[in-house]
């Protein structure tokens, strides 16, 4: 997994961390060969809260830290327009205290009606990440998901990781 030299979807030729507009989320961001530490919560490699969607991301031999709802991509995602897509990660998650996640360690829909189908997590690229919560709740996805929606769209996501959960 390099993100210099491209993946499914290349992020070589791409301008990293372009923002869509001045409410939404990021499009060509990306990270490598960094820690990312924080005794709070809501920490992610790309971003720790967000609201909207992000793509073409990377975070690339990185660790993230910290308390509750800390995420490979992103730490905690509300809102009521969730998309995750063509992001890819390697790196290492822990939580000291509640929600490791690959991707997202805390991911809450906002949506109010159970047919509106805004929840999109597809065609990331999880590999070889070891993801640990000391609390409650890890997993190669998201850590935690409130309000799970009746038909959220999670497909082709490559995942391969090591998740932990000492509780």
């Amino acid at each position: 997994l390099d993100p210099c030299t491209g993946g499914p979807d290349s992020l070589s030729d791409q301008p990293h961390g372009r923002r869509r507009s001045r409410h939404d989320g990021f499009q060509y961001a990306g990270i490598k060969n960094s820690t990312i530490t924080s005794l709070g919560d809501n920490v992610g490699g790309i971003r720790g809260y967000s609201n909207y969607m992000h793509d073409y991301c990377y975070v690339y031999n990185t660790k993230v830290t910290g308390r509750n709802n800390v995420g490979g991509i992103l730490g905690y995602h509300a809102g009521s327009a969730v998309y995750v897509r063509r992001c890819m990660s390697d790196a290492d998650v822990l939580a000291t205290g509640d929600q490791a996640g690959g991707l997202v360690g805390k991911l809450n829909n906002l949506n109010t009606d159970v047919n509106d189908n805004r929840i999109y997590i597809y065609d990331n690229i999880l590999a070889g990440s070891k993801i640990e919560s000391r609390g409650d709740n890890a997993g190669a996805i998201s850590g935690s998901t409130q309000k799970y929606p009746f038909q959220a769209h999670f497909y082709t996501n490559y995942l391969h990781a090591y998740v932990k959960n000492d509780t």
